[in-house]
């Protein structure tokens, strides 16, 4: 089943999109022992990289068991 995008109004986009990102962590390890995602690079979304790791540094998503990257994406003109 695919999910219908959504449009989520916040005043604090940081501290929710990590916190929805952790819950959907949370669910896939749950449900299938695996959790993928594809983060973009730039300094837009670094706020919320830098509270992801904060939360997921002191919650149950280990780092032991589970592989974090990032990659930057060129595009040649």
């Amino acid at each position: 089943m695919k999910a219908e995008p959504q449009v989520i109004r916040t005043k604090n986009l940081a501290d929710d999109a990590a916190d929805f990102i952790l819950d959907q962590a949370h669910k896939a390890l749950g449900e299938r022992n695996e959790f993928r995602i594809a983060l973009s690079g730039g300094n837009t979304p670094v706020p919320v990289y830098t509270r992801l790791a904060a939360i997921a540094h002191h919650s149950a998503v280990g780092v032991d068991s589970n592989h974090v990257r990032r990659r930057a994406l060129r595009t040649a003109g």
